[in-house]
């Protein structure tokens, strides 16, 4: 069974054979860029409402979900390009974060 990161890897690979680090670093910012412009218009929306966040339209979570997904697809991207697989190393991390004491 094929993963969704080797999926990723594979149709990175074929689309883009010659990327470099550097050129999906940019790609990463630009995504975080829209996920940045649709969590803001949600927000917008709740502050309009007075609600909270869980009031803003299905759509508009949506949206945001989606944008953050685009930012996960490149860094899966980049993490396969230095060589490890991204829920690997979010594992890893996360297992770090929670051990952390709060200040």
């Amino acid at each position: 069974m094929v993963t969704l990161e080797q999926e990723i890897k594979q149709w990175a690979d074929s689309r883009w054979p010659t990327r470099t680090l550097a050129s999906r670093l940019r790609k990463l910012g630009e995504e975080v860029g829209e996920l940045a412009e649709a969590v803001c218009q949600a927000e917008a929306t709740r502050m309009a409402e007075h609600g909270g966040f869980h009031l803003v339209s299905n759509t508009l979570r949506r949206e945001a979900a989606r944008e953050a997904a685009d930012c996960a697809i490149v860094l899966s991207d980049i993490c396969s390009m230095l060589g490890y697989p991204l829920s690997a190393v979010m594992r890893e991390k996360f297992a770090e974060v929670q051990q952390r004491k709060e200040v």
